[in-house]
């Protein structure tokens, strides 16, 4: 993104989230995608390798 007003209020936002939320969080990010596909493609990876880990998996979801 350009450098711009509304790049500087979207890097002050994540800011205030991070620095509200730094307990929980090293830190917070955010992207803007172009569509919801190329949001999928660019996590499917990292879904992927969650979804394997079986242990984790259960962990989170609980039983059925």
């Amino acid at each position: 993104m350009p450098k711009c007003e509304l790049k500087s209020k979207w890097i002050d936002y994540f800011n205030s989230l991070s620095n509200k939320y730094i307990s929980t969080f090293k830190s917070i990010t955010g992207c803007i995608y172009s569509s919801e596909y190329f949001y999928e493609f660019k996590q499917k990876d990292n879904i992927d390798k969650y979804l394997s880990d079986e242990e984790k998996y259960d962990k989170i979801c609980g039983s059925i």
